[in-house]
């Protein structure tokens, strides 16, 4: 009899209600607000214009990268790098909060610089 009074409809609707909010808004994280922390961490990474000079006398091309995963709803990790040729190049990881065109740094996981 106790089962029963706990769960009722509208506990059941609650529930439902929340398990949909939550996933829709982490699909919206993920569909619209990765891509706009990939341009926010791409635009932070400050790559520079040209690569450094060779011992052959070229000048190395930059690389870059950035990766971005939704972890939950409005919260997005950025993995990001560049690289200019050996033992040039500057990257890292942070966590970023999301809300609909704002993103807001939260904490920076790891950073790496050669």
């Amino acid at each position: 009899m106790k089962v029963q009074r706990f769960v009722t409809k509208r506990r059941l609707l609650v529930l439902a209600a929340i398990v949909v909010l939550y996933t829709g808004f982490w699909f919206l994280t993920d569909v619209i607000g990765e891509p706009q922390i990939r341009k926010v961490a791409v635009e932070a990474m400050h790559v520079p214009a040209q690569g450094m000079m060779e011992p052959s006398g070229q000048i190395s091309p930059i690389t870059n990268y950035c990766f971005t995963k939704a972890y939950a709803p409005f919260l997005v990790r950025a993995d990001y790098g560049w690289s200019g040729g050996s033992l040039y190049g500057d990257g890292g990881s942070a966590f970023y909060l999301w809300f609909f065109g704002r993103a807001i740094r939260v904490q920076e996981l790891e950073h790496w610089s050669i």
